[in-house]
């Protein structure tokens, strides 16, 4: 569970750049982020090498992190607003305060965070809505798993067989395209 100030700061200001990204590219109304959102923000941070401390399981929306809900809990109405009691589910909508911007003062020297980041901002490119980072991070967890051996239409069968949910929304093309995304960005060699 991330629980050190540096942890916190990074996570904080990752989902604070992601909300701004994707209001910037015209996909969000305002710089809110959903927890589905902060969820996969965080996992793709990790995936670049950035420990935040948490664990990663296989959820219904893809990777998924009971420690990360309870520390968004925990910073709720200092850090953040929106999780409450936890029953809006992964579409609560979180909005940070002011509270939160000490989180880029923390991480005015942290070239580690500056180039995790640059890789998730790169690899977010295009998918900066909750679908879209919904299929980034799945095909990432799941490639990821393999030990860099995969090709395009292996993981396009899994990510089919991970939920009717994903089978409806995420085709062959979707799952190639997430994939060549992630490579650029440097989160996954490529594919086989």
């Amino acid at each position: 569970m991330a629980t050190d100030t540096l942890s916190r700061a990074r996570l904080l200001a990752g989902l604070r750049r992601y909300a701004e990204t994707a209001f910037e590219a015209g996909v969000a109304v305002d710089s809110n982020t959903s927890l589905l959102e902060a969820h996969k923000v965080a996992y793709l941070l990790q995936g670049t090498g950035l420990d935040l401390g948490y664990r990663f399981e296989a959820g219904h929306y893809g990777p998924f992190s009971s420690d990360l809900n309870r520390d968004v809990s925990v910073m709720e109405g200092h850090y953040l607003i929106g999780f409450g009691d936890g029953t809006g589910g992964a579409r609560a909508d979180l909005r940070l305060l002011p509270a939160a911007d000490e989180a880029e003062r923390i991480l005015a020297e942290d070239h580690l965070f500056r180039r995790s980041w640059l890789k998730v901002a790169r690899a977010v490119f295009g998918y900066e809505y909750p679908d879209g980072l919904e299929l980034l991070s799945t095909v990432h967890y799941l490639t990821a798993r393999r030990n860099g051996r995969f090709g395009y239409e292996d993981i396009a069968v899994e990510v089919a067989q991970w939920s009717p949910r994903k089978r409806r929304l995420f085709d062959s093309n979707d799952v190639r395209g997430a994939m060549a995304s992630l490579c650029e960005a440097g989160l996954l060699d490529a594919p086989d």
